[in-house]
């Protein structure tokens, strides 16, 4: 993992060299090169200085900054030994302050992984003491005996919980084990269920703001409607389709779906879809999109990469113009490979 500034710079700078055909994402927050130069420069971050004395060379800017991406081969081979160093430097510079932001001590410290995981190693130690002896012959000199008690014991620990398991580590009270292991996945599930409740009351609010519950049982459940070389299909599937039609990619797959073509779909939406169908499709995508910046965040922290946006497409339904928005593909395990090979 790097940092998210300096993830850029580097992916950018290899597309704009030409080593890559696909240039990089910026950050979530977008992309801030005196956080890269500072994050070379040792003395600015070490003695909190404003402004990096450390300056990048003016024929880097202008790659960087180019239009067009260049070629390596027009590169001088001094330019490229610079290139080279600072793209390491900056790799692995990216990477430890990356590690040092993820873990905090009980003081607020940053602490690094290797650090986490001494800690760890040390207090687990200096609570069950070190085994210094052959692993392999301890296992070939059990009887039978020390072999069921061991199985009985392994029954145990599959019923233990992550939690307890954590504090015998760290001496039966929440130490290191817990502070590093347990607490960020227990934050991270509670932040998960806090934004799964939000986010399934909007969509029952949603929900109950367009359809009755007769009306959303009929959307359902009654197999009225044929599409393309759909028979019998619900107002509820017609809506999905509807759902993706707002991007490029997903409007592909709704026509290999349907097995059709784009006129065809729309009028069939022109036909079967009404005033408060596409209300809630509206109000669908507005709901899913709304997370986008948060979701993008998240994986750009977990992945180094923030999510790939799919621009939407304008399109008009029965003199009715609609700006589609991005919606989650989702297989259905019934009828794709996709998912039932899983």
């Amino acid at each position: 993992m790097i940092e998210p500034n300096m993830r850029y710079f580097y992916t950018h700078m290899a597309y704009q060299m030409g080593l890559t055909k696909y240039d990089g994402l910026q950050p979530v927050d977008g992309f801030d090169l005196m956080s890269v130069i500072k994050a070379l420069d040792a003395d600015a971050d070490i003695m909190g200085d404003k402004e990096a004395t450390v300056q990048l060379e003016d024929w880097v800017k202008e790659m960087f900054n180019a239009q067009e991406p260049a070629s390596f081969a027009s590169l001088k081979m001094s330019q490229l030994l610079a290139l080279e160093e600072l793209m390491t430097g900056m790799y692995k510079n990216g990477r430890t302050q990356y590690e040092g932001t993820t873990l905090i001590d009980e003081s607020g410290n940053n602490v690094t992984f290797d650090d986490a995981i001494s800690q760890i190693i040390e207090t687990a130690s200096a609570t069950f003491g070190r085994d210094n002896g052959n692993v392999f012959n301890e296992l070939n000199n059990r009887s039978k005996v020390d072999a069921l008690s061991n199985k009985t014991n392994d029954f145990h620990l599959a019923l233990l919980k992550v939690e307890t398991f954590l504090r015998r580590l760290d001496g039966g009270k929440n130490g290191v084990a817990v502070r590093y292991i347990y607490d960020p996945i227990d934050k991270a599930t509670q932040k998960f269920n806090e934004y799964k409740e939000k986010s399934m009351y909007r969509l029952a609010r949603d929900v109950k703001a367009v359809y009755s519950k007769k009306q959303l049982f009929d959307v359902r459940n009654d197999h009225l409607y044929n599409v393309g070389e759909l028979r019998n299909v619900t107002k509820e599937q017609i809506i999905m389709l509807a759902l993706n039609w707002g991007t490029e990619k997903n409007r592909q797959r709704a026509l290999e779906t349907i097995q059709s073509n784009e006129v065809e779909m729309e009028r069939s939406f022109q036909e079967y879809m009404t005033d408060k169908d596409w209300e809630f499709v509206i109000r669908t995508w507005e709901h899913i999109n709304s997370f986008y910046e948060e979701r993008s965040k998240v994986q750009e922290e977990l992945y180094g990469n923030p999510l790939n946006k799919e621009k939407g497409i304008t399109f008009t339904i029965g003199g009715r113009e609609i700006q589609g928005q991005y919606f989650p593909i989702v297989y259905n395990p019934k009828v794709s490979a996709k998912v039932s090979d899983f």
